[in-house]
């Protein structure tokens, strides 16, 4: 689906994300500081959440469309099974 879809592209725009922030650290000045590798910790956790929750959104939203298509599989609130 489109949403499926937009979960994935931003899934991949975090990674980008998340490289160019490293490279960024590199060509400053070619050493990585205290300050700057704490940031860059802390960017990389916060985009390893954000990947992890919208992976589970596309996920169910593959999941719930599978199974509202059946409906002995599904009860309307979530898939059984």
């Amino acid at each position: 689906t489109f949403l499926k879809s937009q979960c994935k592209n931003m899934v991949i725009m975090v990674r980008t994300f998340e490289q160019a922030c490293k490279m960024a650290v590199v060509q400053d000045d070619g050493n990585i500081s205290r300050e700057e590798e704490k940031a860059l910790k802390a960017i990389t956790a916060a985009a390893e959440k954000f990947k992890k929750e919208l992976s589970r959104i596309a996920e169910s939203i593959v999941i719930r469309q599978k199974h509202e298509k059946d409906p002995i599989l599904w009860c309307g609130k979530k898939p059984v099974g």
